[in-house]
C-alpha cells in the first residue's frame, strides 16, 4: 500500500506517479479522498431524496432548504423565525414546526464525509497494452471570490450569533406591527 499525504508536500501538484519493480500482473486499486474547500458532505438518503442533492456544502444545503420553505410559503406569518413543515420536511426533520436557526443543527445527523473515489486498474505485462498513461476526470468546484467571502461569513460563529439576534429583532418588530395593525383596524 502506498499512501500519499498532500499535507506533507507544501507545493501544489498536478499529479503523481508510482513505480514498482515486479514480474507479475496485478490490479492496482486507487482511492482518492477529495479535499473539498469549502468542506462538502454526503447527504443522508432522506435529505438526498428531499433536496435532490447527493454531495454539497453545508451552506448550500441550508440555502436549498430555505428556498424550499420560501417557494412553498411555509414561513409562519405570525412569527417569521419559524416555518411549518410539510410532509416532505416532516420526513427529514420529524417536526411539524421548526425555528429556522435550528436547521443547521438538525441537518448534522444527515451529513457524513463524502465517499472516496475508487479507481481499479489492471497492470498487464503481456498482450496488447493500452496507452501507457491513463487519465481520469474528476469534477471540482472552483469557488468564486464572492462565494469565498460568503463562506467565511457563514463559518464565523460570532457573526452567526449577530445574525440570529438581528433575526429575533426583526421578528419582534413584525409581531409588534401586527399588534398595532390589529388595534388600528378593528
Amino acid at each position: 500500500m502506498i499512501l500519499w499525504d498532500s499535507a506533507r508536500i507544501p507545493t501544489p501538484h498536478d499529479g503523481f506517479g508510482v513505480k514498482r519493480k515486479g514480474d507479475k500482473e496485478f490490479s492496482a486499486n486507487i482511492q482518492l479522498e477529495m479535499n473539498y474547500m469549502p468542506e462538502k458532505y454526503k447527504l443522508s438518503l432522506a435529505l438526498m431524496e428531499f433536496l435532490g442533492i447527493e454531495v454539497d456544502t453545508r451552506s448550500r444545503i441550508i440555502a436549498a432548504i430555505w428556498h424550499y420553505v420560501k417557494d412553498r410559503k411555509l414561513q409562519n406569518p405570525d412569527d417569521p423565525s419559524y416555518f411549518n413543515c410539510d410532509p416532505a420536511l416532516r420526513k427529514v426533520f420529524g417536526e411539524d414546526k421548526m425555528k429556522f436557526t435550528m436547521v443547521s443543527q438538525k441537518i448534522l445527523h444527515h451529513l457524513s464525509p463524502p465517499q472516496p473515489i475508487h479507481l481499479a486498474h489492471k497492470i498487464k505485462l503481456s498482450g496488447n497494452s493500452p496507452a501507457r498513461n491513463a487519465c481520469y476526470y474528476v469534477l471540482v468546484d472552483v469557488p468564486l471570490p464572492v462565494q469565498r467571502e460568503l463562506n467565511d461569513l457563514l463559518a464565523t460563529t460570532e457573526k452567526a450569533k449577530d445574525i440570529e439576534a438581528c433575526d429575533e429583532a426583526i421578528c419582534t418588530s413584525i409581531r409588534l406591527m401586527n399588534i398595532v395593525k390589529e388595534a388600528f383596524f378593528p
